[in-house]
């Protein structure tokens, strides 16, 4: 008799006997390879092969006897089992079979036991809901009994602890993960379907990292390391040294970093296919306690290492008492560790920031955030729990694991034991994977969550974060705000869900400054200024145009434009290039000025040019000249203008190429000009001319040109145009102005001097966005409503949690004239705030729901969980 098979991947897999021999011979074929053969066993009779999870499963009868033996796909052949009495035996879902009337099951710790009768003369088939196919008198019949499979079954609560260690591992849509049970170390995969577990070997506290290819480092029953590698089959060494706490590893690459921590030190051991390369430590003195070192690789490519010990580390020779506090220390690889907090048990993730959680000596768990330059942002306080394990959004811990929305932490599954996980991105939301212990079972949980808006300060190094204004540097697309921003001499770009409330984990673009951000709706495109002298002699300067995707993601970047000075020796030649403007219409356009220079004691002259580039959504593009003018004089100081805004036909650029005198134009069309500086256009309706709205500054008062016939509207710096309003920066303040026709000018004081205000109009909102701070800076915002008589509400604010009633649309609070909008929404609370409002009094304040007819939207509300039907 003879049975086939095919595997996930197209192989084809054979199993037959000779009843001359009575040899079970099994041959294997992979998807257009080459036939491999083998003998199974010596005797028996009716053998049957399935396919199940990566493994190939043969059954077969000998001396009314069914025995049984598995292979995993890219291994050896495991040891031979008996099942049970029987005949004529099937197996399916690897855990099953069936052998002419007889059920037997396999558990772990039990192997294969009886548990019942089914038809004889059945077939089955299936993985936990089996289909029994039997006869019965004349008919054939079908009927299915459901088994739960025992691949995640487990007998140790333990069996996903070690905060310090990764448990679930994502890469390229392949999940893998590591758990313990019986005593052993159990590996798993996921890549469209689940493997079955693959016996690592006897140990306990396993992690798991996926790079090049896959590195597991458990400990043995008596506390050695054990490191597992999976290239093409499996692999493992058992180190000569026993550890005091979980040991972790993370895979950078073809390159493996293990971490162990003995007595009074911590060693990170670096290997390759398992060939070791060398060994980095950190010995502290006096020690009492130390160990759960934790390991994570940046999207740049750098190692960063978290542990907790006591004493003081032996390279410090301060002088001083050793502290018996247990310390948080985090660093780079191969750099001295510094202290961060108190505490223990820590757990560090590495992505496009680095998190470090850990416990104090109350049961509390506190994050912090750290940025790839190296700044530090508040540790933060998460809830009461031991054992965290950092997630970027999410946090871990025997409270359950807890979700960051941007504003809360909120506790999900808090019945897991050590839960554990990851996060894979995908655009605005994230995939939750996560392993815990509950009930005898190792539990695997796949959610999808919304990223939120997560960090509420943006720190830079330099008060030209938000400059310059001649070009926009936040815009709104949908209900998402992007900004574009400087620091350390890089240019980032960020998101905001909430109005600028919270900051989403900033993306470097490159090096340079004064970015300019524009969108399609489906891309963003960003266009920056980058400046360099890399010989003494010459200045070089480019201008680089790029796009991304909604969600952040490099589509493309390229250099525009370049320009050359040679400063030494003299005559002074070359070209000067501004900073550039950007606006996206059917094209994408960039602005610029360009300086032809000619300084010497004999001849001196500068030609400016007004430049517009106009490119494909690809980047492919040319330039074209507006304007040329000249003047005496040799003018090396990099341009601050000119200012760019589309309209359907066209678009309109405002230059100042001398400081002096703003000249606008439609296209190459010279509408006018008037004495100014730092201008900025915005065009809205059909007709450009007539719609076009120009501020800029003389003589220190911020000019309206509302068509082209500039009036004073205050004294100020750096205007921005938009719809309804100008903004502009007095004084180290943030000012606007409603109408440009009807002068009412308001302003937020700040606590320290502000620079460089942006804005956008996010429906009825005005959304403020400047850099504030005096040596030290960061990025604010504020909101203010266009119209703060009248009620109105916004469409979806960006939280994408609903209220227990599903308000659809924000709702407001009404004090006197104002509203307030919502803030945060919550699974059962909408959040409001009332900056304005004084302590120690009593209002009234009513909640007003809108429901708009042209919508024909319905909110149903709900009370004490019964239904009060539709509004």
């Amino acid at each position: 008799s003879s049975c086939l098979s095919l595997d996930s991947l197209g192989g084809v897999h054979v199993v037959w006997t000779r009843p001359s021999s009575g040899y079970i011979f099994y041959a294997w074929k992979p998807d257009g390879g080459d036939w491999s053969f083998d003998t199974v066993s010596t005797s028996g009779s009716h053998p049957f092969v399935d396919f199940h999870g990566d493994f190939v499963h043969v059954v077969w009868q000998d001396d009314n006897k069914v025995y049984h033996v598995r292979r995993w796909l890219y291994g050896d052949w495991e040891e031979i089992e008996e099942a049970g009495y029987g005949a004529k035996p099937q197996i399916s879902g690897g855990y099953v079979i069936g052998a002419d009337g007889l059920l037997y099951q396999w558990t772990y710790g039990d192997g294969w036991t009886f548990t019942g009768d089914i038809y004889p003369s059945s077939r089955l088939c299936g993985d936990s809901v089996f289909w029994v196919l039997y006869s019965k008198g004349d008919e054939l019949r079908l009927s299915s009994l459901v088994i739960e499979p025992p691949w995640f079954f487990t007998d140790d609560s333990l069996s996903t602890f070690g905060n310090n260690q990764r448990k679930v591992a994502y890469k390229d849509g392949r999940i893998e993960l590591v758990f313990t049970g019986y005593g052993h170390v159990f590996y798993r995969y996921h890549e469209g379907y689940w493997s079955e577990p693959i016996d690592l070997g006897k140990g306990i506290l396993p992690c798991i990292s996926m790079g090049d290819y896959t590195s597991v480092v458990y400990l043995t029953p008596d506390s050695f390391p054990v490191h597992v590698w999976m290239d093409g089959g499996i692999k493992d060494t058992v180190f000569g040294f026993k550890v005091t706490s979980p040991p972790s590893c993370v895979v950078k690459a073809d390159t493996v970093y293990l971490a162990v921590s003995r007595s009074d030190s911590i060693r990170v051991l670096r290997y390759c296919r398992g060939d070791f390369i060398d060994e980095w430590g950190l010995r502290f003195a006096g020690s009492q306690g130390m160990g759960y070192p934790s390991l994570g690789v940046d999207m740049e490519g750098r190692v960063h290492v978290a542990f907790f010990a006591t004493g003081r580390l032996q390279q410090d020779s301060r002088p001083g008492r050793i502290p018996l506090v247990p310390q948080v220390y985090y660093g780079l690889y191969g750099s001295s560790p510094e202290v961060i907090a108190s505490g223990l048990h820590p757990s560090l993730y590495a992505g496009d920031m680095v998190e470090v959680t850990w416990e104090d000596n109350l049961s509390r768990i506190y994050r912090m955030l750290i940025a790839l330059d190296g700044e530090k942002y508040p540790s933060q306080e998460v809830g009461d729990g031991v054992y965290p394990v950092a997630g970027e959004f999410v946090n871990f811990s025997s409270e359950g694991i807890r979700y960051w929305d941007g504003v809360n932490w909120n506790v999900i599954y808090s019945d897991l034991l050590y839960p554990a996980g990851t996060i894979h991105r995908q655009g605005f939301y994230y995939r939750l994977y996560a392993v815990g212990y509950r009930d005898g079972r190792v539990v695997w949980l796949d959610t999808l969550l919304s990223v939120p808006s997560r960090i509420p300060v943006l720190y830079t190094d330099t008060p030209f974060s938000t400059a310059y204004s001649n070009a926009r540097r936040v815009i709104s697309v949908g209900d998402t705000l992007y900004l574009a921003y400087v620091s350390s001499g890089e240019v980032y770009l960020t998101f905001s869900l909430d109005h600028g409330r919270h900051w989403g984990v900033p993306v470097r673009v490159g090096e340079g400054m004064a970015p300019a951000l524009g969108s399609d709706g489906e891309r963003l495109y960003v266009a920056w200024f980058r400046e360099e002298s890399s010989v003494p002699d010459m200045k070089t300067c480019w201008i680089y145009l790029g796009a991304y995707s909604r969600y952040l993601e490099p589509l493309w970047s390229d250099t525009v434009r370049e320009g050359h000075l040679i400063l030494f020796p003299p005559p002074v030649t070359g070209v000067v290039l501004g900073v550039p403007s950007l606006a996206v219409g059917e094209s994408v356009y960039v602005a610029i000025e360009r300086k032809r220079i000619v300084s010497s004691p004999e001849l001196s002259y500068t030609h400016a040019y007004l430049e517009v580039g106009v490119f494909s959504p690809d980047g492919e593009g040319r330039w074209m000249v507006l304007d040329s003018l000249s003047r005496t004089g040799g003018d090396i100081t990099t341009p601050l203008s000119p200012s760019i805004d589309v309209y359907p036909k066209g678009f309109v650029v405002a230059w100042d190429p001398w400081g002096e005198e703003v000249r606008v134009y439609d296209r190459d069309n010279l509408l006018g000009s008037y004495p100014g500086s730092e201008p900025h256009v915005e065009c809205s309706g059909p007709v450009a001319f007539l719609n076009t709205k120009v501020v800029s500054v003389l003589d220190g008062k911020v000019q309206v040109g509302y068509p082209l016939s500039p009036y004073p509207v205050g004294e100020g710096n750096s205007p921005l145009a938009l719809p309804r309003f100008t903004v502009y920066e007095r004084d180290g303040d943030i000012y606007w102005i409603r109408d440009a026709l009807v002068v009412e000018e308001d302003s937020i004081v700040t606590s320290l001097p502000s620079h460089y205000p942006q804005a956008v109009l996010c429906g009825d909102t005005l959304v403020l966005v400047w850099t504030e701070g005096d040596e030290e800076y960061r990025i604010m915002t504020a909101r203010v409503p266009v119209n703060p008589g009248r009620l109105v509400y916004l469409d979806n604010l960006g939280f994408d949690v609903p209220s227990f009633f599903n308000v659809y649309r924000d709702t407001f609070f009404i004090f006197g004239d104002e509203f307030y909008e919502s803030m945060d929404a919550g699974f059962d609370s909408l959040v409001y705030e009332f900056p304005l409002l004084s302590s120690g009094r009593e209002y009234t304040l009513r909640l007003y729901f809108y429901n708009p007819w042209d919508r024909k939207l319905k909110l149903r509300l709900e009370v004490d969980g019964s239904s009060r039907g539709n509004a």
